[in-house]
């Protein structure tokens, strides 16, 4: 029963980190940090969909699937050091250098071609016997077993170890987060490294957990990049300690440009608005407009957004008589009535409807 609660997890957390990754490609300004994200995401959601496959059956709809996670935990690594490779600014663009890093994958996925093909027995006996669990009694599979996950511990390693390294020389808030991401990724690869041990012992239960705390740890990895877009979803090689802001970053410029959007596009009422979407169209990075509105307007993203919200949600409310309160928080960009309850009586001391009859008994 536990077992089955555990993989059942694992397919919902699997469903939620390929939403993720999607949700990462269906933007209109697709930044090749925000591609690097999804394929990590969808190769991790891929995995957690693999041993759901077993414990449900379903990968016996599909055997020459079998395996199939071994090759991709090839891939892994070398996505997880890319996408740290661009959020530190080390590489911006796909190189054929780095194409180099994904050769080892594509090989996996031959070797793993070439087993199916030429290995008629394994193949007969995951069918004749149907088990709930991969099975990694063939010597050749366990070696491939053991290389991808190594493979995957090495490389997340060396991804936290270069972001613990760089949060070292930058300014003491970026490096504190820093410093989390470079956990998580340690955390990651110690799970992989239970996931791993499983497989050598032949351990069903602790493969399930180490799988269920690896998905966990992903989910952890997403909530962190979407409260702290600004560190994880943009180059952020200029947040040294040397200077907060680079010579060439027009400041006022930018922040002129910004109160357009605001006050003549209402860009705020844009309920998906997001502090990478609004860089984009200003052209600048997000961590940089993340530090024009620290240091030049006192507020981070989200207190900015929601300020303008906040603003036109007191109009409507006062002239606008007629708007409900659901329509009025959903015509200035809020996506629930809770949410705009909640931050707007938090802001103004009383609730929407409350301040609406106040204005209309004057």
């Amino acid at each position: 029963m536990i077992n089955l609660a555990l993989t059942s997890i694992n397919l919902i957390i699997g469903v939620a980190v390929a939403i993720w990754a999607a949700l990462q490609l269906v933007q209109k300004k697709k930044s090749s940090m925000q591609r690097t994200i999804a394929l990590l995401y969808f190769l991790m959601a891929y995995v957690l969909f693999y041993y759901w496959s077993f414990r449900s059956g379903v990968i016996y709809l599909a055997p020459r699937l079998i395996y199939s996670d071994l090759p991709v935990a090839f891939a892994i690594g070398p996505s997880a050091y890319l996408y740290v490779a661009r959020l530190l600014g080390i590489h911006e663009r796909f190189t054929k250098s780095m194409f180099l890093h994904f050769i080892p994958a594509l090989l996996a996925v031959c070797a793993l071609a070439a087993y199916h093909l030429f290995s008629g027995g394994s193949m007969a006996f995951f069918l004749a016997h149907r088990p709930a669990y991969p099975v990694y009694n063939d010597p050749f599979i366990l070696a491939f077993d053991i290389l991808s996950d190594l493979w995957v511990v090495l490389y997340l390693l060396a991804a936290a170890i270069r972001v613990f390294v760089f949060g070292r020389s930058t300014m003491p808030a970026q490096n504190n987060k820093l410093v989390l991401i470079s956990v998580l990724l340690l955390a990651v690869s110690l799970s992989y490294l239970g996931v791993l041990y499983a497989h050598i012992v032949d351990d069903k239960g602790l493969l399930i957990v180490s799988s269920v705390v690896n998905g966990a740890l992903i989910v952890s990895c997403f909530l962190f990049s979407h409260r702290n877009p600004e560190v994880t979803q943009s180059v952020i090689r200029d947040g040294r300690k040397a200077g907060s802001l680079p010579a060439n970053v027009d400041v006022a410029g930018v922040i002129g440009r910004m109160m357009e959007m605001i006050e003549n596009e209402k860009v705020y009422r844009d309920p998906e608005i997001t502090i990478q979407s609004l860089s984009n169209s200003l052209e600048i990075s997000a961590y940089h407009l993340s530090l024009i509105l620290n240091e030049k307007m006192r507020m981070n993203f989200r207190s900015f957004i929601n300020r303008y919200r906040l603003e036109e949600a007191k109009r409507l409310l006062t002239h606008e008589p007629e708007k409900s309160i659901i329509e009025v928080a959903f015509a200035v960009g809020f996506n629930s009535k809770t949410a705009f309850n909640t931050l707007f009586s938090r802001e103004a001391g009383v609730t929407p409807r409350e301040y609406r009859k106040t204005f209309l008994k004057k």
